[in-house]
C-alpha cells in the first residue's frame, strides 16, 4: 500500500474519531480547504525519506514534487516544513494563483474572436490594472480540458510572466522587515502613527518659519515681541487659532503628498517621462536584490507552488538560472552548503524527457483522491457524519458521483456548501434550540408532512454542479446558461417522442384498415383468386383441380417452384379414346401478385386474413389506445423519465467545458430536475406555491393552459381570479377543476363552458385528459358536460376516443344513456374500456346495461384476462365468429394459442355449457361462417361429425360439404343411416349418406364397412372403386383376410358368397387401379379355372397368373391366347409341365412368341429347345433358326437340341455369314454332332477351315484365336486331325494320312 493511501486512511480514521464526539448535534462539521499540516512522519515516511535524501545531497539543487491536482502535494510539503521548525534548515514558501490564466481561458471560449482581438482586449485591461504593467508580448501555451482531455490553447501575455515574477519578489521581500534589509531598493510604507505625523508636522512648520529669521528680521523681531498677554486676549486667541489651522493643513498636505505619483513633467519644448516601463524580466533586472536577500537571510530551501497552473515553462527556466546564480554566489556559500528550489507541479508540465534534464530529483505523489476512490472518500464522510443531512445520501449515489470528481478540495467544499444550503432550504427540520434534524414520521399527520425534507440528493447534486461549473450555475439562477438550455430542450424531446408515437398510431391504423378490407375473405378464397389469375395467363386447353392447391403445403410448393401441374386432354389419333396427360407449366408468381395487387404480396394478404381471424384488430386498437395514453402522459414526464423511458439524450447538447456524461447521469437519476429552483432559492409559501404563482401568471398573460400543473392554495387563487379570467382557456387545470367539483363552486358552469369552447377547437384536448378518482364528483362533471354537448349526433366520438377509455368506463357506469346506435357501436368497438377488475356490483350494472343495449362483441386474447369476459360468455353477448370461438376455447380450456380446426369438438367438452347451447341454436350460422371456411382442414371428431349429420336442423347442403371437408372418418358406417329423406318446396328427395361417405373417403377402411356398403350399393356405381383406389384404404384392408379359414371352408355361407361376389366385381371393374387390384388379390383366397370375360386389363390378367389365381386349364390357355396374348408366355412359364402333358395345344406361333418373350427364362428356353414338341416340325422360318443359333452361342447351350443342327448352321450362315459364329456354334454343340456334321459345318466356314480334315498328311502353319484353338483341339480329340503343336505365336496343324 502506498504512503498516500496510508495517509488517507489514517486521515479519515483520525477525522472520524474527532467528529464522532462532535456530531451529536446532528449537523455536518465544516472542514477547511487549506493544506493539512498535521501529517505525521510515519504517515508520510516514504515522502520524508525521499525529501531528506534530496535536501541532504549537495548535488541536488532543483527538486520536483509531481502529482495531479488535489493529490496532496501542499499538505505533504506543509506538514514536512512544520516538522522541520525545530531544526536549522529554513524554508521559504512561495505560492501563486492563476486567476489571470483562467480569465484568459474563459475568453478563449468565444470562438468568434481571433487571437489578435483577444490580445488587444487583454492588453487594454492589463495596462489599466496597475502601474507596474508593461507592454504585452504574445505567448501561447496548451493545456488539457479536465473533462474531455482535449488540448486547449491558453493565451499567456508577457505581462502575466512579469506578474508572476513580481509576485515571487513580493512574497520574498515583504516577508522580511525593512530593518533586516536596510540596503534594499525595495522600500515600503512605514506607519508613523498620529504622534509621528504630529512631530513631522511640527518639524515642517518650524522649518517653514525658520527662513523668516534671516530674510525678514524686522518681522521676526515684531513677532518676537508679540505677546499674548501684551496684546490682549482676543488677539492671542486669533494668533493661536491661525497657528493650529496652519499645522493641521500642513499635516494633511503631508499625508496627501505621500499618495502623489508624478509620471511626467512638462516644460516649454520639453517633456520628461518619469514612468518609463521596463520590458525586461524582473528576475533579471533585480538579480542583485535577490542575491542580497539570500545573503542577509538564512533560507536554504525555497518551495514554489502553483507555478504549473500557468502552463508556461519559461518561469521555470528563469528560476533554475536564478538557483544556479545563488549556489555559485560566494558570499552565500560561506554561510550554507546550498540553496535548494522545490517545485510542486503537475506531471505533464514538461514533455518527453525534458523533465529529467531540468530537475536533479523528482518525487512523485500518488493522488489521495482520483476518479477511482473519490466515491470511497464520500462514503467515509457519510460514516463520519452519522445522523446528519449527509447520511441521507445513499451509497450508490455517492459512489457514482465519485466517478466524475478527482479533487479533494472540491469535494470538501461541496460538503461545506451542502451543509449551508440544507440548513437554509430545510430550515423547518432544524430545531432552534437543539439544532437536530427532525426525521419525518410515517404517519399522515399534516404537521409532520410539513417537516418532510427536500430531496438532499438533489441539493448535493446542484452543489456539486455549482462547484464544477460555477459560471453556468450563476447563469442558471438567471434562467440562462447551458443547464437551463437543457431543460428548455425538454419540449423538443417530448415533441420528438410524440411524433414517434403519432407515426406508430398512423401505422397501426393503416394495418387495421388493411385487415378489415380482408375481413370477408378466407385463406382458401384468397388462394382461389390467385389460382384463377394463374389460369387466365395459361392456355385455354389447360385444366387444373383447384382443390389440389388449396392446402398450405401444395399452394406453398406451387408458389415457391413457380410451376403448376395442369391436365391436358390428349387424343392420339382420330377416333381413339381421349387420355388425360399431366404436365408442369411454368409461370411467374411475382407477376401474378403484381397483377392482383401491386401494393401487397400474397404473404401480406394472407397475414391480414389470419390477423383478422385471430383478433388482431382488437389488439391493434389496444396498442393505439396505449399510444394515445402515452401521448397524453408524456407532457407530465420529468426529464429523468424521458431519458430513462426512451433512452434518448439527443436533446441534451454537448458543451466543451462541461462533462456531458455527468449531466446525463444527474438528469437520468433525477439528481437534478425541473424543480431545481426549489433547491437553490428560498420561497415564501404562506401565500402561493410556485406552481400557483405560475398558474396566475398564465391567466394574466393569456398563455396556453397547463392542465397538469398541481395547484395547492385554491382559496388564495380564487381571490386573485376575476370574472374575465373564467373565459380564459388558461384556467383549464385538472387540480383546479377537482377543487371546483369538491366545493360545488358557483363558477363551475363558467369553467365547463370555457372547456367546451376550448375543446371545440382542440379536439377535446382537456376533457379527454382529465381524470379524477371520485366517482361522485365525476358524475357531477359528466352531467354538466353531457347536458351541454349531447345535442350533437356524434357526441360519443366528440367526448371520448380509444385513448380515454378509463373516462368512458366511469361515464358508462355513472350515466344512463338510452339505446343509441352511435353509443352501442362505440361500446362494441372499444371493449377495452372494461379491461379491469370488477366488483360484484359493477358486474351486475354492466350485465344489465349490456342486455338492455343488446350489444355484441368481438373478443380478443386480452379480453379473456378480465372479468368482462365471463359476463360476455355467460350472457351470449358475442358474435358467432371464428375469432370469438377461438378466444373462448383458449380461455376456457387453457390450450395454446394456435389455429383451431375442430371448434365444435372443443366446445362440446367445455365445462361452460352456455356456449354449446348458444351454438346449438345457431348451428347453421356456425357451419356456414366458421366450419365450412376451414375447407379440407376441418377436423371435428367422430362424435361431433355424426351428430352434425344426424342433426335435422342442419341443412342438407351443409351436410354434404361437412362430409366432403371433415377429415375424421366414421369407424362404423352403420352408425349413420344409409339414406336421409328430406322435402323441398316441390318434392321429396333423398340424401345418400353412405355414398357421400364412401365417395369422399370418410369411412374407416375395414372389411366390415366395405362388404356392408358393397352389399347395399348400386353395382354400376364407381364410388367403391374410388374408395379402394386410396392407398391407405387398401393398406388397412390387406392387414386382414376377408374370410377366416373356417369361413373359407363354408362356401355356402352368405358371407362367403358376398366376398366371392366382391372379388368378381373387383376383377371385372375397369375403374380400380392396378396397385389396388394387386393388393386385394393377394389376400383373395379364391382361384379361377375359367373367367366369364377375359377382356379385362392385361395387367390384371398378368397379376392373376403370377399369383396363380388363374389355374391351368384349356379354357384359360385359349382365353389368354385370344384376349391377352402378351401374357401367354407367362402362363406357359408358370404352367409348363402341365402344358407339356397337353403339348398339342401349343402352336408354332406360340413357340416363337415364347422364345422371344422376356417372361420365359433362359433355362426354360433351353429346356424347350431340348424338348420334343410337335410344333417344332411346323416351323420353317430361317430367321427364327438363326436367332436360336445366336441363343445357343450366347448362352452356351451344350444340351442336345431337337432341331437339326445343319438347319441351324445353314440359317446362321445365311443370315450372318460369319465363320467365327459358326466355329462358336460348332464348339458349343461339338459333343452332340457326328463327324460328318462337323466336316459339313467346317465346309460352311470356308478356307482355311474347310481343308483341316482332309487326309493328305500335309500340315499348315497359322495363327489361331481362342475359339479356333478350341476347335483344333476338339478335332484332334475326335481324331479328325493328326496333331497340333505351337511354335512361338503360330500353330502347326498336321493332317492325317489316308
Amino acid at each position: 500500500m502506498s504512503w498516500t493511501s496510508i495517509w488517507l486512511n489514517s486521515l479519515i480514521e483520525k477525522f472520524s474519531n474527532e467528529r464522532k464526539s462532535k456530531n451529536n448535534d446532528g449537523r455536518i462539521e465544516y472542514e477547511h480547504l487549506a493544506p493539512k499540516t498535521n501529517i505525521s512522519e510515519e504517515e508520510s515516511k516514504s515522502f520524508s525519506e525521499a525529501l531528506n535524501y534530496a535536501l541532504g545531497n549537495e548535488e541536488i539543487h532543483n527538486i520536483a514534487i509531481t502529482g495531479s491536482y488535489g493529490s496532496g502535494k501542499s499538505s505533504l510539503i506543509s506538514s514536512y516544513i512544520k516538522r522541520q521548525e525545530n531544526f536549522d534548515k529554513k524554508f521559504l514558501q512561495i505560492s501563486l494563483a492563476s486567476f489571470t490564466l483562467e480569465k484568459n481561458a474563459e475568453k478563449n471560449i468565444d470562438s468568434s474572436k481571433n487571437n489578435e482581438e483577444i490580445f488587444k482586449e487583454e492588453q487594454e485591461e492589463e495596462e489599466s490594472d496597475t502601474e507596474d504593467e508593461i507592454t504585452h508580448d504574445e505567448s501561447l501555451t496548451e493545456e488539457k480540458d479536465i473533462n474531455t482531455d482535449e488540448k486547449i490553447t491558453s493565451y499567456i501575455p508577457f505581462s502575466t510572466l512579469q506578474k508572476i515574477e513580481k509576485s515571487i519578489l513580493q512574497q520574498m521581500f515583504y516577508r522580511e522587515s525593512g530593518f533586516k534589509l536596510p540596503f534594499s531598493r525595495f522600500k515600503r510604507i512605514r506607519n508613523l502613527g498620529v504622534l509621528g505625523n504630529c512631530a513631522l508636522t511640527l518639524l515642517v512648520f518650524i522649518l517653514f518659519l525658520f527662513p523668516f529669521k534671516f530674510f525678514k528680521e524686522e518681522l521676526w523681531i515684531k513677532a518676537k515681541n508679540i505677546s499674548l498677554f501684551n496684546s490682549g486676549i482676543k488677539t492671542g486667541i486669533l494668533f493661536w487659532l491661525f497657528t493650529a489651522c496652519l499645522l493641521i493643513s500642513v499635516f494633511f498636505i503631508i499625508r496627501f503628498c505621500n499618495k502623489i505619483k508624478i509620471n511626467k513633467l512638462g516644460f516649454q519644448n520639453l517633456d520628461i517621462d518619469l514612468d518609463v516601463k521596463d520590458k525586461n524580466s524582473l528576475l533579471n533586472k533585480y538579480v542583485d536584490e535577490i542575491l542580497y536577500y539570500f545573503e542577509v537571510t538564512d533560507y536554504e530551501v525555497v518551495v514554489f507552488e502553483d507555478l504549473d497552473r500557468f502552463k508556461n515553462t519559461e518561469i521555470f527556466i528563469k528560476l533554475r538560472e536564478l538557483n544556479t546564480l545563488l549556489n555559485n554566489y560566494k558570499k552565500i556559500k560561506k554561510n550554507r552548503k546550498k540553496i535548494t528550489f522545490i517545485y510542486a507541479l503537475l506531471d505533464d508540465v514538461f514533455e518527453d524527457n525534458n523533465r529529467t534534464k531540468f530537475f536533479e530529483f523528482i518525487i512523485p505523489i500518488i493522488p489521495v483522491i482520483d476518479y477511482q476512490n473519490s466515491g470511497d472518500y464520500l462514503l467515509e464522510r457519510k460514516k463520519i457524519n452519522v445522523n446528519t443531512a449527509f447520511s441521507d445520501l445513499d451509497e450508490p449515489f455517492l459512489l457514482d458521483i465519485g466517478l466524475y470528481v478527482n479533487d479533494m478540495r472540491l469535494l470538501k467544499n461541496c460538503i461545506n456548501e451542502f451543509k449551508l444550503y440544507d440548513e437554509i432550504i430545510n430550515k423547518a427540520l432544524y430545531e432552534n434550540s437543539k439544532k437536530e434534524i427532525v426525521k419525518p414520521d410515517s404517519s399522515e399527520d399534516e404537521n409532520k408532512k410539513k417537516t418532510e425534507p427536500h430531496d438532499r440528493k438533489k441539493i448535493f447534486s446542484l452543489i456539486l454542479y455549482k462547484n464544477l461549473y460555477p459560471n453556468d450555475f450563476a447563469k442558471l439562477q438567471n434562467n440562462e446558461g447551458y443547464l437551463y438550455s437543457v431543460f428548455q430542450n425538454k419540449s423538443k424531446a417530448i415533441k420528438k417522442e410524440k411524433e414517434i408515437l403519432e407515426k406508430e398510431i398512423i401505422k397501426l391504423e393503416k394495418s387495421i384498415e388493411e385487415i378489415e378490407k380482408h375481413s370477408d375473405l378466407q385463406i382458401e378464397d384468397l388462394r382461389r383468386r390467385y389460382i384463377y389469375r394463374i389460369l387466365q395467363t395459361l392456355n385455354n386447353f389447360y385444366r387444373i383441380r383447384t382443390v389440389d392447391y388449396l392446402s398450405d403445403e401444395a399452394f406453398q410448393k406451387m408458389k415457391n417452384e413457380n410451376k403448376i401441374t395442369v391436365e391436358i386432354e390428349h387424343q392420339q389419333y382420330y377416333g381413339s379414346s381421349r387420355q388425360i396427360i399431366q404436365s408442369d407449366v411454368p409461370f411467374s408468381f411475382s407477376s401474378i401478385e403484381n397483377a392482383i395487387d401491386p401494393k401487397y404480396t400474397y404473404e401480406q394478404k394472407e397475414n391480414f386474413i389470419k390477423q383478422n381471424q385471430n383478433g388482431e384488430v382488437e389488439r391493434l386498437k389496444i396498442k393505439i389506445a396505449n399510444c394515445k395514453r402515452e401521448i397524453k402522459k408524456i407532457n407530465s414526464l420529468s426529464m429523468s423519465d424521458i431519458i430513462e423511458k426512451y433512452n434518448d439524450t439527443s436533446f441534451i447538447p454537448k458543451h466543451e467545458k462541461i462533462n456531458f456524461d455527468l449531466v446525463v447521469y444527474l438528469l437520468r437519476n433525477s439528481c437534478i430536475d425541473e424543480n431545481y429552483f426549489d433547491y437553490i432559492s428560498y420561497f415564501y409559501p404562506e401565500s402561493l406555491t410556485r406552481n400557483d404563482n405560475d398558474f396566475i401568471r398564465l391567466l394574466r398573460n393569456h398563455s396556453l393552459p397547463d392542465f397538469e400543473k398541481p395547484l395547492v392554495k385554491f382559496d388564495n387563487i380564487l381571490r386573485r381570479i376575476n370574472n374575465n379570467d373564467w373565459k380564459n382557456p388558461a384556467i383549464l387545470n385538472n387540480s383546479f377543476l377537482t377543487y371546483l367539483l369538491k366545493t360545488n363552486n358557483e363558477n363551475l358552469d363558467l369553467f365547463v363552458g370555457t372547456m367546451i369552447d376550448y375543446d371545440n377547437s382542440t379536439d377535446n384536448k382537456f376533457f379527454r385528459q382529465y381524470e379524477n378518482t371520485s366517482d361522485e364528483q365525476l358524475h357531477d362533471f359528466y352531467s354538466l358536460v353531457f347536458t351541454t354537448i349531447s345535442i350533437y349526433q356524434n357526441w360519443v366520438a366528440k367526448l371520448f376516443d380509444s385513448s380515454n377509455l378509463d373516462q368512458f368506463y366511469k361515464f358508462f357506469l355513472l350515466l344512463e344513456v338510452e339505446n343509441n346506435n352511435v353509443y352501442i357501436k362505440f361500446i362494441e368497438n372499444n371493449l377495452s374500456f372494461l379491461y379491469r377488475d370488477l366488483s360484484n356490483d359493477e358486474k351486475k350494472i354492466i350485465t344489465e346495461k349490456f342486455k338492455k343495449l343488446d350489444v355484441k362483441f368481438e373478443l380478443s386474447k386480452e379480453c379473456t384476462k378480465f372479468d368482462i369476459f365471463k359476463i360476455i360468455i355467460d350472457n351470449n353477448l358475442y358474435n358467432l365468429t371464428a375469432n370469438n370461438l377461438t378466444q373462448i376455447i383458449i380461455a376456457e380450456s387453457g390450450e395454446e394459442d394456435k389455429p383451431i380446426l375442430n371448434y365444435l369438438t372443443k366446445i362440446r367438452i367445455l365445462k361452460n355449457k352456455n356456449v354449446p347451447e348458444y351454438i346449438k341454436k345457431n348451428i347453421n350460422e356456425i357451419i356456414k361462417s366458421i366450419l365450412l371456411p376451414l375447407g379440407e382442414n376441418l377436423n371435428e371428431d367422430e362424435e361431433t361429425f355424426i351428430s352434425l349429420i344426424k342433426n335435422e336442423d342442419v341443412k342438407i347442403e351443409y351436410k354434404e360439404k361437412l362430409i366432403k371437408y371433415n377429415q375424421t372418418k366414421i369407424i362404423d358406417i352403420t352408425t349413420l343411416p344409409e339414406v336421409i329423406t328430406y322435402e323441398t318446396e316441390s318434392e321429396k328427395k333423398e340424401f345418400q349418406i353412405w355414398n357421400a361417405l364412401i365417395e369422399n373417403n370418410k369411412v374407416l377402411s375395414s372389411w366390415n364397412n366395405v362388404l356392408t356398403y358393397f352389399e347395399k350399393m348400386d353395382k354400376a356405381s364407381n364410388h367403391l372403386t374410388s374408395f379402394l383406389n386410396y392407398k391407405e384404404n387398401i393398406q388397412n384392408l390387406t392387414e386382414n383376410f376377408p374370410l377366416s379359414d373356417e369361413e373359407m371352408e363354408d362356401n355356402e355361407s352368405e358371407k362367403y358368397q358376398l366376398v366371392k361376389s366382391f372379388y368378381d366385381f373387383i376383377i371385372k371393374s375397369d375403374s380400380l387401379e392396378i396397385d389396388s387390384f394387386i393388393d386385394l388379390m393377394a389376400i383373395c383366397g379364391f382361384s379361377y379355372s375359367k373367367l366369364e370375360n377375359y377382356n379385362i386389363d392385361s395387367k390384371k390378367i398378368r397379376n392373376l397368373i403370377e399369383i396363380k389365381l388363374l389355374t391351368f386349364s384349356i379354357d384359360n390357355y385359349n382365353g389368354i391366347k385370344k384376349s391377352s396374348p402378351d401374357n401367354l408366355p407367362l402362363f406357359i412359364s408358370v404352367y409348363f409341365e402341365e402344358i407339356l402333358e397337353n403339348e398339342t395345344i401349343i402352336s408354332d406361333t406360340d413357340l416363337i412368341k415364347c422364345f422371344n418373350s422376356k417372361d420365359i427364362s433362359i433355362s426354360l428356353k433351353n429346356k424347350i429347345l431340348s424338348t420334343k414338341i410337335s410344333a417344332w416340325n411346323k416351323i420353317s422360318d430361317d430367321k427364327f433358326f438363326a436367332e436360336i443359333a445366336e441363343h445357343i452361342i450366347k448362352n452356351n447351350v451344350y444340351e442336345k437340341i431337337v432341331i437339326p443342327f445343319d438347319t441351324i448352321a445353314n440359317a446362321l450362315k445365311k443370315h450372318s455369314d460369319n465363320s467365327q459364329k459358326l466355329i462358336l456354334l460348332l464348339n458349343t454343340q461339338f459333343n452332340n454332332l457326328t463327324n460328318e456334321q462337323i466336316v459339313a459345318t467346317l465346309t460352311l466356314c470356308g478356307q482355311p477351315y474347310s481343308g483341316l480334315c482332309e487326309k493328305n498328311g500335309t500340315h499348315s502353319t497359322m495363327k489361331l484365336n481362342e475359339n479356333e484353338l478350341q476347335l483344333c483341339n476338339n478335332l484332334c480329340a475326335r481324331d479328325l486331325i493328326a496333331s497340333i503343336t505351337q511354335h512361338k505365336d503360330e500353330y502347326k496343324i498336321i493332317r492325317k494320312r489316308k
